[in-house]
C-alpha cells in the first residue's frame, strides 16, 4: 500500500470539507482533489488539515481536520515519477488540470441537470475538445462509479445523547441514505484506513 500525505492551506478548507450531499458534489470533490494533488501548492504556517490519498486495492482518498475525517473511493489509477502523481483511466493517460476544469465547468451548467439526454450530451461536446468518444468512458465512470462515502465525526455541537453521538460514523450523504453508528473514539485517520481496508482483519461493532 502507498499512502501520499498532503497539507491542505486553510483558504483551501470550504472546498475540501464543505457539505456533500450529492453525487454532484463528489464528482467536484474528485477533480478538486486532483488539481490540488498534481499542483505544487506551498503551505505555510501550521498544518492542520491533510490530504491522504491511498493506494491499494481499496484506493482512497482520505480528507482530515481535526473533527473530522472523511473518505471517498478514487476511480483513478494513481503513478509517481520524479515526485509527482499522475491520474490516469484505461482511456485517459493523464486527467490534467484541462480535464478537470472541463468537468466542473459541466457541473456548474445549468444542462447538466437537464431531463433532456440531447442538453446533456450536448454539454459534452461544449465542454470538452476532443471527440465525445474519448471522454465518454470518464463521464460514464464518475456518474455511476460506486463512491463508498464514509465520514468520521467528532460533533459536539450537535451531540445528543444515543440520537447523535458525540463521536460517530455516517454512512451515506443523501438524506434518505445516511445514518450513524456511534463510536467511543474521535477521528483518526489510521482507524479509518484501517476500517476501510480490505486487507486488514475486519473490525466488530460492540456487543
Amino acid at each position: 500500500m502507498k499512502h501520499y500525505k498532503m497539507p491542505i492551506d486553510s483558504d483551501y478548507y470550504n472546498m475540501f470539507f464543505g457539505a456533500i450531499r450529492s453525487k454532484k458534489d463528489v464528482i467536484a470533490l474528485l477533480m478538486n482533489t486532483i488539481k490540488y494533488a498534481t499542483t505544487n501548492f506551498r503551505v505555510t504556517g501550521e498544518h492542520i488539515y491533510f490530504l491522504h490519498i491511498i493506494v491499494d486495492d481499496m484506493n482512497r482518498f482520505i480528507y482530515e481536520s481535526e473533527n473530522k475525517v472523511f473518505s471517498v473511493r478514487s476511480p483513478f489509477r494513481v503513478m509517481e515519477s520524479q515526485n509527482e502523481l499522475t491520474f490516469y483511466t484505461p482511456y485517459i493517460a493523464s486527467i490534467d488540470s484541462v480535464i478537470t476544469s472541463n468537468v466542473l465547468s459541466m457541473l456548474n451548467d445549468e444542462k447538466f441537470d437537464s431531463p433532456n439526454s440531447f442538453d446533456f450530451l450536448s454539454l459534452i461536446e461544449e465542454s470538452f475538445d476532443q471527440d465525445i468518444d474519448e471522454v465518454w468512458p470518464l463521464i460514464i465512470e464518475l456518474m455511476s462509479f460506486e463512491d463508498g462515502y464514509l465520514r468520521f465525526d467528532y460533533d459536539p455541537d450537535n451531540a445528543n445523547g444515543k440520537l447523535h453521538p458525540l463521536s460517530h460514523l455516517d454512512i451515506c450523504y443523501t438524506t434518505a441514505s445516511t445514518y450513524k453508528i456511534g463510536t467511543h473514539r474521535k477521528p483518526c485517520v489510521n482507524y479509518l484506513t484501517s476500517l476501510l481496508n480490505n486487507k486488514n482483519e475486519a473490525l466488530y461493532l460492540e456487543r
